[in-house]
Protein backbone atom coordinates (compact mmCIF):
# COMPACT_ATOMS: atom_id res chain seq x y z
CA UNK A 1 0.00 0.00 0.00
CA UNK A 2 1.45 3.34 -1.11
CA UNK A 3 -0.72 5.77 1.37
CA UNK A 4 -1.49 3.47 4.55
CA UNK A 5 -3.85 5.49 6.32
CA UNK A 6 -2.89 5.87 10.00
CA UNK A 7 -5.64 6.28 12.87
CA UNK A 8 -5.25 8.25 16.63
CA UNK A 9 -7.81 6.94 18.80
CA UNK A 10 -8.30 7.22 22.68
CA UNK A 11 -8.85 5.02 25.33
CA UNK A 12 -11.77 7.86 26.31
CA UNK A 13 -13.95 9.13 23.88
CA UNK A 14 -16.14 12.50 24.36
CA UNK A 15 -18.80 12.91 21.70
CA UNK A 16 -21.31 16.01 22.19
CA UNK A 17 -25.19 15.51 20.60
CA UNK A 18 -27.35 18.26 20.16
CA UNK A 19 -31.04 17.22 21.26
CA UNK A 20 -34.04 20.17 21.34
CA UNK A 21 -31.54 23.08 20.87
CA UNK A 22 -29.57 21.49 24.04
CA UNK A 23 -26.32 19.88 23.98
CA UNK A 24 -25.20 16.83 26.02
CA UNK A 25 -21.91 15.33 26.26
CA UNK A 26 -21.62 11.41 26.29
CA UNK A 27 -18.27 9.67 27.61
CA UNK A 28 -16.96 6.31 26.23
CA UNK A 29 -14.25 4.07 27.36
CA UNK A 30 -12.08 1.97 24.86
CA UNK A 31 -13.21 -1.84 26.17
CA UNK A 32 -12.14 -4.20 22.95
CA UNK A 33 -10.09 -4.14 20.22
CA UNK A 34 -9.10 -6.12 17.29
CA UNK A 35 -6.20 -5.93 15.56
CA UNK A 36 -3.65 -7.34 12.83
CA UNK A 37 -0.84 -9.16 13.89
CA UNK A 38 2.43 -7.78 11.68
CA UNK A 39 -0.57 -7.41 9.12
CA UNK A 40 -0.86 -11.38 8.35
CA UNK A 41 -3.88 -12.49 6.89
CA UNK A 42 -6.16 -14.49 9.49
CA UNK A 43 -4.30 -13.49 12.40
CA UNK A 44 -5.61 -11.31 14.77
CA UNK A 45 -5.34 -10.39 18.26
CA UNK A 46 -8.17 -9.48 20.60
CA UNK A 47 -7.78 -7.01 23.40
CA UNK A 48 -10.12 -6.91 25.96
CA UNK A 49 -10.81 -5.17 29.18
CA UNK A 50 -12.39 -7.12 32.08
CA UNK A 51 -15.04 -5.35 34.31
CA UNK A 52 -14.09 -7.47 37.33
CA UNK A 53 -10.45 -6.10 37.92
CA UNK A 54 -9.92 -3.25 35.14
CA UNK A 55 -6.97 -4.79 33.74
CA UNK A 56 -6.72 -5.72 29.70
CA UNK A 57 -5.75 -9.02 28.18
CA UNK A 58 -5.12 -10.17 24.75
CA UNK A 59 -6.25 -13.13 23.23
CA UNK A 60 -3.68 -14.45 20.41
CA UNK A 61 -3.53 -18.01 18.60
CA UNK A 62 -6.23 -19.46 21.38
CA UNK A 63 -4.00 -17.86 25.23
CA UNK A 64 -4.86 -15.16 26.95
CA UNK A 65 -2.21 -13.33 28.26
CA UNK A 66 -1.95 -10.06 30.86
CA UNK A 67 -1.09 -6.97 29.13
CA UNK A 68 2.08 -5.50 30.47
CA UNK A 69 2.36 -2.43 29.32
CA UNK A 70 -0.13 0.57 28.73
CA UNK A 71 -2.76 -0.42 26.51
CA UNK A 72 -2.57 2.40 23.99
CA UNK A 73 1.22 1.53 23.21
CA UNK A 74 0.28 -2.24 23.35
CA UNK A 75 -2.81 -1.44 20.61
CA UNK A 76 -0.58 1.16 18.56
CA UNK A 77 2.12 -2.13 17.79
CA UNK A 78 -0.33 -3.68 15.50
CA UNK A 79 -3.31 -2.18 13.36
CA UNK A 80 -6.14 -1.66 14.91
CA UNK A 81 -9.03 -2.51 12.49
CA UNK A 82 -12.29 -2.48 15.15
CA UNK A 83 -12.38 -0.17 18.57
CA UNK A 84 -15.49 -1.28 20.50
CA UNK A 85 -16.34 2.02 23.19
CA UNK A 86 -18.88 1.46 26.08
CA UNK A 87 -20.58 4.30 27.75
CA UNK A 88 -19.59 4.96 31.38
CA UNK A 89 -21.87 5.49 33.85
CA UNK A 90 -21.56 8.72 36.30
CA UNK A 91 -21.96 8.11 39.85
CA UNK A 92 -24.36 10.03 41.79
CA UNK A 93 -23.58 10.55 45.52
CA UNK A 94 -21.59 8.26 47.42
Amino acid sequence: MENPIKIKYSTELKLTEEKNDKEYEHEYELILALTDKNNEQNNYILFFKNFINDKWYKLFNGKNEDVKENIKDEINKTNPNILIYKKKFIKLGK
